[in-house]
């Protein structure tokens, strides 16, 4: 059995070695057929509708009354919450595009 981990684990520490070696050309490689200027205009259009989607839902959150509205502003909330992780993959993607 121990022989079987260890062609295992060697191929692990290989496998890394690739990853680390791959990752030091950054995220445009030259295999990478898209326009990248074209993908951030449309990355940064995606950018801006996320961060008004976050002020919307934060804003709704925030004035929401009535007799269910603390349940209501918790899901307003929740969904400010989300809209800003969506937010913040895509300045990250654009960070990495350059």
């Amino acid at each position: 059995m121990a022989d079987k981990k260890k062609p295992f684990l060697t191929d692990v520490k290989t496998l890394r070695a690739r990853a680390r070696k791959h990752l030091e050309g950054g995220a445009v490689t030259d295999t990478y057929k898209g326009n990248v200027k074209k993908t951030i205009d449309i990355l940064q259009s995606v950018l801006a509708t996320e961060i008004v989607c976050v002020l919307r839902y934060t804003m709704h959150a925030v004035a929401a009354t009535g007799i269910s509205s603390e349940g209501v502003k918790a899901e307003f909330a929740e969904h400010a919450r989300e809209e800003q992780e969506h937010m913040n993959q895509v300045a990250e993607r654009i960070n990495q595009l350059g």
